[in-house]
């Protein structure tokens, strides 16, 4: 008998399909928003993906080659990375920005965290995050706002429903992570606070349907997830009012992300727990 123990990346899911077909999908998924931000935004944008996408895979088989470890590049995880960090990236950054952002969500997000397991926090969140402190640092004048994804939520709502139509993603965490934030924005608003940021659809659902739904970093219990998109929503806007649209959905998804094991410890039903 053989006894060898194999081990994968998450997402461990009980399925036919394979982790490089359910990137695979997700890759398709955004194609249109890639495509339309080109077309509305110039091709620079095109080109900021580009780089971003070429950065991730390079860094991703430049480490597996150091740590001598199985190349995974070709499960596509960090291809599907370096699409969604470029599609949060401001469309007038720099192109070295881009390329260094991917390679730390690659990196410091996707090896050397992701080392401790299915909780790790979100590479191109994290990656977003870092890049913004990196902006500030050097333009304290001002960071270009007008994210690539900006402006182009139609092609983010195809990119939901072939999502949910080849059963990549459930609706749940998007519905629950969108509605709790608009639910906060309108209840802020009519109580008369006024918002300092600017609502843009298109990083919202794009944090909604590509990032908060990612499989090892939210909870695997039902509850847990809607627990998870609540919370992240409401904290979202909360953080909206004292940092860009895009940092506060990033930021959200980083704090939830760390929350998601203590969350999911909670939130398991009775049905999936061991009994003697």
């Amino acid at each position: 008998m053989n006894n060898e123990l194999i081990h994968s990346n998450p997402p461990h899911i009980h399925t036919k399909r394979t982790i490089t077909g359910i990137r695979a999908d997700i890759l398709i998924a955004l194609a249109p928003t890639v495509i339309m931000s080109a077309l509305t935004k110039g091709g620079k944008s095109l080109l900021i993906v580009l780089v971003s996408l070429a950065a991730a895979v390079i860094s991703d088989v430049l480490c597996d080659l150091i740590f001598r470890k199985r190349t995974a590049v070709l499960e596509l995880e960090s291809a599907v990375t370096g699409v969604i960090f470029a599609l949060m990236l401001p469309y007038r950054i720099p192109l070295w920005i881009a390329a260094v952002g991917a390679a730390i969500a690659v990196i410091v997000f996707k090896q050397f965290v992701g080392l401790i397991g299915r909780s790790y926090l979100h590479p191109a969140a994290g990656a977003y995050l870092t890049i913004s402190c990196l902006l500030l640092i050097i333009a304290p004048f001002g960071i270009p706002s007008g994210s690539i994804c900006a402006g182009v939520a139609p092609t983010l709502i195809v990119g939901l429903i072939y999502l949910l139509i080849r059963k990549v993603i459930q609706l749940r965490i998007p519905l629950l992570y969108t509605l709790a934030y608009v639910f906060a924005m309108t209840v802020s608003e009519s109580l008369g606070a006024v918002s300092t940021s600017e609502f843009i659809p298109g990083s919202l659902l794009l944090t909604a349907v590509f990032i908060a739904p990612a499989y090892a970093s939210s909870p695997a219990t039902p509850a847990g997830r809607a627990v998870f998109a609540v919370f992240g929503g409401f904290i979202a806007y909360a953080f909206s009012n004292m940092l860009l649209s895009e940092q506060a959905l990033a930021l959200s998804i980083i704090i939830m992300n760390i929350l998601s094991p203590i969350i999911e410890r909670f939130t398991i039903p009775k049905s999936w727990r061991y009994q003697k």
